[in-house]
């Protein structure tokens, strides 16, 4: 394995035609744009599919982005390298939807991408070696910014899921059970590789909080037609829930007789006296009888809540309530005034002048 003190053992050159170099550069070139055409199972906002391109240039910038913010112990020209490397052998080996694959599928990749990998270094061994080598050290991973790109890896594919809506996941036929198998089996793989680092529980928490809002959108999308989303779900007054507020006729407290503070009375928590929801385990609307303790953990979990028609009728749906802190799930327009930032917008100004 090289390092940049070995670099002397690669003859430098200034004439592109020197040492064979001219081919080289074209079957490389060559190679680059058909890693272009290679589709990954996620998408696009506008529905197309998201390209191996697509994919590499948001890790290569995301990369060493944070790992230049949020940590001095790694190389971030070194992430850089590997983030724009880590899925190379694709061009020629394709991409392999990996959400729900059998280990047989799994193990076809493994070869599939092998195979690959030692084409490449046949192919540009002798002349560009950089290449081949940041490929193999990259899967290697024997090094804190390979483990680090990695991971981040896994982390962007769920940003990709949600800026496409995650109709990438359910096209595929899969549902929110699959996906939560599959976060089951990644998570333990991710602290096993970022665990030793300071970054990695930043970096995991990242994760989770992505995964949660995948599930909750993926939970979203499986909602009986006429059943209300989490944005209408956030806009139901508390005039419109039915939920009556648990409270004390003047003098009837009874924290109220030895001068102690009622915390019903004095509007500190909230609870209904119809169905015992309770702060974060209230639900949407009110179901009009008392829930159980199951019903309650559930809602609080952001599991479960009970929301109406806009005929009236109700039912209990597999869904986070706007109520519980357990939610994985932001409505668009919360999430406009948490981060107003458009690149719409910014286009506009660069190209026409508008703020």
């Amino acid at each position: 394995m090289r390092n940049q003190a070995d670099t002397a053992k690669w003859p430098p050159t200034t004439d592109m035609g020197a040492a064979g170099l001219y081919h080289p550069i074209k079957k490389m070139a060559d190679l680059a744009l058909r890693f272009a055409t290679v589709n990954r199972a996620t998408r696009l906002p506008d529905g197309s599919p998201e390209s191996d391109a697509d994919h590499t240039v948001m890790l290569a910038w995301l990369a060493p982005a944070l790992a230049a913010r949020c940590t001095d112990s790694l190389d971030v020209g070194l992430v850089c390298q590997f983030a724009v490397v880590h899925d190379a052998v694709e061009a020629l080996a394709g991409d392999t939807p990996t959400l729900k694959i059998s280990p047989q599928e799994w193990g076809r990749k493994i070869e599939r991408e092998a195979r690959s990998a030692e084409s490449i270094a046949r192919m540009f061994g002798a002349t560009l070696p950089w290449f081949p080598e940041m490929i193999l050290r990259y899967e290697q991973r024997d090094e804190a910014e390979a483990r680090f790109v990695w991971a981040l890896d896994k982390v962007i594919v769920k940003i990709a899921n949600l800026f496409a809506g995650c109709h990438d996941i359910t096209v595929q036929g899969l549902t929110v059970d699959d996906f939560v198998d599959m976060r089951t089996e990644q998570r333990p793989k991710l602290d096993a590789v970022t665990a030793q680092y300071t970054w990695g529980e930043g970096l995991l928490r990242v994760y989770d909080r992505l995964c949660a809002e995948v599930e909750a959108r993926l939970r979203e999308l499986a909602l009986p037609v006429g059943a209300l989303d989490n944005e209408a779900a956030q806009a139901v007054t508390f005039e419109q829930s039915g939920h009556v507020a648990v409270s004390h006729e003047p003098g009837s407290c009874p924290d109220g007789e030895d001068g102690r503070s009622c915390m019903f009375c004095d509007g500190g928590l909230f609870a209904c006296e119809r169905c015992n929801s309770f702060e974060g385990a209230t639900t949407t609307h009110c179901p009009g009888e008392r829930m159980t303790a199951e019903q309650h953990d559930a809602v609080y979990a952001g599991d479960l809540d009970y929301r109406r028609r806009a005929d009236g009728t109700g039912e209990w749906l597999p869904v986070g309530s706007p109520h519980t802190p357990n939610r994985g799930w932001e409505s668009a327009r919360l999430a406009a005034e948490v981060d107003n930032f458009s690149i719409d917008k910014v286009i506009d100004y660069v190209m026409r002048g508008q703020a």
